[in-house]
Order: structure tokens, then C-alpha cells, then sequence
């Protein structure tokens, strides 16, 4: 994330002492901020990707295209109760930088496409003519 967006807020974290944490990418830009970048997105996009994604969109780096994320902003852990139950806890929820949580619609893409067609082309034919024609 830092490669594109610098030294930025990439989410935050909100743990149990509900504050809210920014958690910064703590690299420095080595992609041009002058160079346009597409970004599909789509149902599969989750966790972390959406967290990417999401600082992509905020800090204007990228045009989300597709259909919405998963919707998942927390980080689980799976306790083990015995060999054939556990129990997921979840420890902390992460926002966008514009403190919009993901969970549990996702994000909404800039430019939507239906992701039902079998042409994969299209996807990537919608990307390219946005970047021509943002």
C-alpha cells in the first residue's frame, strides 16, 4: 500500500477500548502519484484487499470498477473448544480512512459492472477506457 500511497492512512482499527487506531503504511511513495490506476473489485475482495482497496479509493489513487466487496473488517480468531468445535472472537474491526466500516456491505466500487457476464475481457476493456477517460 505505501508503494502507492506514501506514508498515509492506509485503515483503522477499532479494538475493545472502542478507540479508534490509524494504522499508517509507513513507506515512502515509489509509484508516481501521477500515474492512474484501475482497481476490480468485486464479491471475492476481502479482508485485507478491501483495506487496500479502500485507502486506494480514499486517498485518490485508484477508481474502484465492479460490484461490492465482501464486507469483511475484523480480524477472527478461531479458539479451539475441542478437536471438533471452536469459536471465532472477533478482536478488533477495521475502517477505512474516511472511518467507514466495511462490514458488513462492503466497499461500493466508483463505476459498477456486472460481474455475471463470461467475457473476462470486459472487465478489463471497462478499466482500460476508464484510465483513457477518467
Amino acid at each position: 500500500t505505501g508503494a502507492f500511497i506514501g506514508d498515509k492512512i492506509v485503515f483503522y482499527q477499532k479494538s475493545r477500548d472502542n478507540e479508534l487506531e490509524p494504522v499508517f503504511s509507513g513507506k515512502k511513495s515509489i509509484i508516481s502519484e501521477k500515474l492512474d490506476m484501475v482497481v476490480i473489485v468485486n464479491g471475492n475482495t476481502a479482508s485485507a484487499a478491501e483495506m487496500l482497496a479502500g485507502a486506494l479509493q480514499f486517498h485518490g489513487r485508484a477508481i474502484l470498477v465492479g460490484s461490492p466487496t465482501y464486507g469483511k473488517g475484523a480480524i477472527t480468531t478461531l479458539k479451539k473448544l475441542s478437536p471438533e468445535t471452536g469459536l471465532y472472537i472477533t478482536s478488533s474491526l477495521w475502517f477505512t480512512p474516511g472511518k467507514i466500516s466495511v462490514s458488513p456491505d462492503g466497499l461500493t466500487p466508483d463505476k459498477s459492472l456486472n460481474f455475471n457476464s463470461n467475457n473476462e475481457n470486459h472487465y478489463i476493456d471497462t478499466a482500460v477506457k476508464l484510465l483513457r477517460n477518467p
